[in-house]
């Protein structure tokens, strides 16, 4: 893949130990064999690392366990951002942060995003808890959103900034299960 010189791995966590001389390469990137740039659909990426971590007090999140939507439902979204200092130099984001957001009906999800021309699809949902407002912000994408300790989405986009609360656009990890447990056998 073009990028993969580009991508840096980066575990910020005291839970997780390395050996000093272990550095984070990847390996291997599987992209989902479906995905292309004309649709949202299949916005998933598996990455597996040269090395394997060594979780200490870490709880793991599950993959779903069913299809269903969980409107309404309180989730939260996890991500690295910038200190004020580290956003003005141009230093990696150092602050880790989270955010309890509600998972939105496709109709409103749609409704909102009424300046892209992207259709929301049955493998995507939208989640947020400030619908009208939009805070400009930069943050990292591929942000997870946990449902009840469920793996339930990854952050494709955002109309705004998903650590605020601002609505943003998650791939539904549900649709793909079968195809993560087969990648994890196979590699």
């Amino acid at each position: 893949m073009k990028f993969s010189r580009l991508l840096k791995v980066d575990i910020a966590s005291k839970e997780i130990s390395l050996n000093k001389t272990d550095k984070l390469i990847p390996e291997i990137f599987l992209q989902h064999p479906n995905f292309t740039m004309d649709t949202p659909d299949n916005n998933l990426m598996l990455i597996k690392l040269n090395v394997p971590l060594k979780l200490k007090q870490v709880s793991l999140a599950v993959l779903p366990d069913t299809m269903d939507d969980r409107e309404g439902e309180k989730c939260t979204v996890f991500a690295w951002g910038w200190s004020e200092w580290n956003y003005l130099t141009g230093l990696e984001p150092d602050i880790q942060m989270n955010r309890n957001v509600f998972f939105l009906p496709n109709a409103l999800c749609q409704a909102i995003e009424k300046s892209v021309t992207i259709q929301m699809t049955k493998k995507m949902f939208c989640a947020g808890s400030n619908i009208n407002t939009i805070s400009l912000c930069k943050e990292m994408s591929a942000a997870p959103i946990l449902c009840q300790n469920q793996l339930y989405g990854i952050l494709s986009w955002s109309k705004g900034c998903a650590l605020r609360g601002d609505v943003g656009y998650y791939t539904k990890i549900s649709h793909y299960t079968d195809w993560i447990l087969n990648v994890i056998r196979t590699y």
